[in-house]
């Protein structure tokens, strides 16, 4: 029992790191959208991205604190489950705000838009999800997977268009290069 406690802990604190990393992504896309002239939509997934990371960092702290305490008791449970509904449902938000600030963008290319449809679907799908766990735990958990499936192949998406862009850009860049020492 002590050493599942003591992995719990781990694993809490290095949660810590991963809101980090996840807001950290979240802001850098959410801007990169802002500057392709969706600024309103990418304010709106950085705002929720923000409140789900606040959510997650006091879903933490009361599984700590409950953690430290001898009686685990409901007012512990229920705050560690508002705070997880909160940070899920914010999550899914923007999800949700920043797929259609890269799908509704007519300068990107096709694969970007397709990234923000299955951004947007995501969100929807981790929405329904969060919306159904008091109807049917085991399909708002599913429905939660399958948004969060959604998601890292979207991002998965997203990052391989970047490295392509940025491939491409150093290319450009490469011949611009070759062309003027040729001229001198």
């Amino acid at each position: 029992m002590t050493n599942n406690i003591q992995m719990v802990v781990r694993n809490t604190y290095m949660d810590f790191a991963f809101i980090l990393l996840y807001w950290f992504t979240f802001l850098s896309l959410a801007f990169l959208a802002g500057r392709m002239g969706q600024r309103f939509l990418a304010i709106c997934a950085g705002l929720c991205i923000s409140v789900a990371a606040l959510s997650d960092l006091f879903e933490n702290g009361a599984i700590l604190t409950a953690l430290r305490v001898k009686a685990f008791t409901d007012p512990l449970a229920v705050d560690i489950s508002e705070f997880s509904q909160w940070k899920w449902a914010f999550f899914f938000l923007a999800s949700l705000f920043l797929g259609l600030a890269i799908a509704v963008n007519h300068r990107v290319s096709f694969m970007s838009r397709a990234s923000g449809g299955i951004l947007i679907t995501a969100g929807l799908v981790g929405i329904l999800g969060i919306s159904r766990y008091r109807v049917s735990l085991d399909l708002a958990m599913w429905l939660i997977n399958l948004g969060l499936l959604l998601f890292a192949a979207a991002l998965l998406l997203t990052l391989w268009k970047l490295y392509w862009s940025i491939n491409e850009l150093n290319h450009v860049e490469q011949v611009n290069h070759m062309q003027v020492h040729s001229h001198a």
